[in-house]
């Protein structure tokens, strides 16, 4: 392909914007060659002279600042957006190259400004636990403000496409990934003989102190990982908070495999070490291996079971009319965590039931106590709830009561199945108003 020779110069910020204008960002081999090292020139850019020159409006334009044998993006590369960078963007904002493009290719290409800039590490659930599940409606329902099928289901073929990103972006490995922190067995044995000093001889029995011990010794892997291209990335989840803690940090607390709740073993060895030789210890960590398959294959049982009894409690239940008139309502503090879940719900204020129909409108009684109404207190007539206290969402479907509630049984069965890759043990400070509420 000839181009012509441009004879101005564009910055990477200027490119980035005509790349998104001219969606190049949705072709898999613009992503290749922007964050590759080139070893020849491909259609969007051209080595040449020992410049970089990139395509634009059928011109090659040099790319300030670009350096031969470097990717000509990084997604960790600082940048400031200006208000209509890409429709999402509602003020200036200064964030990286990486979440820019994940903005566009998931949130601003197929919502517009319907989803706020994210900029932040967030991901594909994170967008639909936060906002398509609140903004989703039927093509009947569609208003400026909601988010249409046709809109959710460009979204997941987006999430779809950003898999191929990982092959060029992610790092596979890196040599801080491969190694242990400096001074990691100083830091152990420091806040193995601070606790036994502040809680005294047993404290390494209990699960909550071991369980601050690891916290600690994680904080410090952190923060010896922070500015490797592996962090986050390569090591993340389960692989930084279990494998990588196992393999470099401590071994941890292992549960005695036929009494769960008797006290904690603490296996201060890790797998760089080599096992320990103590009979106990040993017989312990061989039963966590074995803890982990025996989860999945005997413990998973229960969450079907549980589904079972609750579907049976429950099938009679059906959903029918629309107002029983209740005077009675549950009290719901609404505060920053929980206000989506007041959405679809109906409360009642000093006009009358009040239906709670998007964010916005729950947004506005953070801070408050508002007055539900629940089905714990509907007095519809026989095995039935009317459709107010059951809320619009449930409402939808009479007969969706047993299957909301068999959820219980998944929830089981998938803490049996996160059993065989994930034993991390944290503590987490509990607001019983919050969780009752």
């Amino acid at each position: 392909m000839v181009y012509l020779w441009g004879m101005e110069m564009i910055s990477l910020k200027e490119y980035l914007k005509y790349s998104i204008d001219n969606k190049l960002v949705l072709k898999l081999n613009w992503v290749i060659s922007m964050f590759s090292v080139l070893m020849e020139s491909t259609d969007y850019c051209k080595l040449e002279r020992g410049k970089i020159y990139v395509v634009a409006d059928g011109k090659l334009v040099e790319l300030e600042g670009g350096v031969i044998n470097k990717p000509i993006i990084n997604p960790e590369d600082k940048i400031t957006l200006e208000v209509g960078y890409i429709e999402n963007i509602s003020e200036v904002v200064e964030t990286t190259v990486g979440r820019l493009l994940l903005n566009y290719v998931l949130i601003a290409y197929n919502f517009n400004s319907k989803v706020p800039f994210q900029n932040k590490r967030f991901e594909v659930s994170d967008i639909e636990n936060k906002y398509i599940t609140t903004l989703l409606r039927d093509d009947d329902e569609l208003t400026d403000e909601f988010i249409s099928v046709d809109e959710y289901v460009k979204f997941v073929d987006a999430a779809t496409y950003l898999q191929n990103w990982a092959e060029v972006i992610s790092a596979s490995a890196t040599e801080k990934s491969m190694i242990p922190p400096d001074g990691i067995k100083e830091k152990k044995k420091e806040l193995i003989e601070k606790a036994i000093r502040e809680h005294g001889p047993d404290a390494l029995k209990d699960y909550a102190i071991i369980a601050n011990i690891e916290s600690e010794l994680k904080r410090y892997d952190k923060e010896f990982l922070k500015d490797d291209p592996s962090f986050g990335k390569l090591l993340e989840g389960k692989i930084l908070n279990n494998s990588r803690k196992k393999l470099f940090l401590m071994g941890g607390a292992e549960r005695n495999f036929s009494s769960p709740d008797e006290d904690a073993l603490l296996i201060e060895d890790t797998l760089e070490d080599g096992l320990e030789n103590d009979p106990v210890k040993l017989a312990s960590h061989y039963n966590s291996i074995r803890f982990a398959s025996y989860s999945r294959g005997t413990e998973t049982f229960k969450g079907g079971l549980t589904a079972k009894i609750l579907l049976r409690a429950t099938s009679a239940i059906v959903i029918r009319g629309e107002d029983c008139g209740t005077k009675g309502f549950k009290n719901w503090t609404v505060n920053a965590n929980n206000y989506k879940s007041i959405v679809g719900r109906y409360i009642i204020a000093s006009g009358g039931t009040v239906l709670v129909n998007t964010i916005n409108d729950a947004k506005v009684y953070i801070g408050k106590t508002v007055k539900m109404r629940s089905p714990l207190y509907c007095i519809s007539d026989g095995e039935s709830i009317c459709k107010t206290c059951a809320g619009k969402g449930l409402s939808s479907n009479e007969n969706s009561v047993p299957l909301i509630i068999a959820n219980i049984g998944a929830i089981i069965l998938d803490l049996s199945m996160k059993a065989m890759h994930d034993t991390t043990i944290k503590t987490v400070e509990l607001d019983l108003n919050d969780m009752l509420s």
